[in-house]
């Protein structure tokens, strides 16, 4: 069977909310080319095929980009943040960034990590790329975004604009202060939460 056949009946057969959205061939070529992935590689199968992927309105994977959505070959470029040696490839809406570690860490190169929002640290998930997709279409979300999730969350993402807005939790999910279920929340650029969170990553770091 074809990969990408192989990769959307994944996603189909899962117990989760999943969105594709459309890309060009042409669109999908450039950006392979720009990345240096294989187009025969499930990130490159990825590309080629969608605009993203949406998993229940909570976790965007990009794919190619477009005039509305950023995508993986220029997420960093289109938020105005630098990364420093890690290629971003999907975001979820409290402001967590998945990317494989390009040279930033020495440990698991090439594997996928994880910009936490409740540490503001990058954390090593052991993933490679396709293990990383097998597990948004088959892993246990609910359980790693436990500590995340409040009792409406289903309801109040239905309205987030994936790849671009996210929801902004206030005390902060860093902050001994925060109770996610009491925690105040608004809709914001995504590229704020993140920002925010990297600021509060260097300060710590600092200090």
């Amino acid at each position: 069977m074809d990969l990408w056949l192989q990769i959307k009946s994944m996603y189909e057969k899962s117990n989760k909310h999943v969105r594709f959205y459309e890309g060009t061939e042409e669109q999908g070529a450039t950006d392979i080319a720009k990345l240096n992935v294989s187009p025969d590689s499930v990130f490159g199968t990825i590309i080629a095929n969608t605009g993203g992927i949406v998993v229940d309105n909570w976790l965007s994977i990009l794919g190619q980009l477009s005039y509305r959505y950023a995508g993986a070959a220029d997420f960093a470029d289109r938020m105005g943040l630098d990364f420093g040696n890690m290629l971003v490839v999907a975001v979820d809406v409290v402001g967590g960034v998945f990317a494989i570690n390009m040279g930033r860490f020495e440990e698991d190169a090439g594997l996928v990590w994880y910009f936490a929002p409740d540490t503001v640290n990058w954390e090593s998930l052991k993933f490679s790329y396709s293990e990383f997709i097998a597990w948004t279409a088959q892993g246990d979300l609910d359980g790693f975004y436990q500590a995340f999730r409040w009792s409406t969350w289903k309801k109040d993402v239905e309205t987030i604009e994936p790849f671009n807005k996210g929801i902004l939790i206030y005390p902060f999910l860093w902050s001994k202060e925060c109770d996610v279920e009491t925690a105040s929340k608004k809709a914001v650029p995504l590229k704020e939460i993140i920002s925010i969170n990297m600021d509060f990553e260097k300060k710590f770091a600092d200090s």
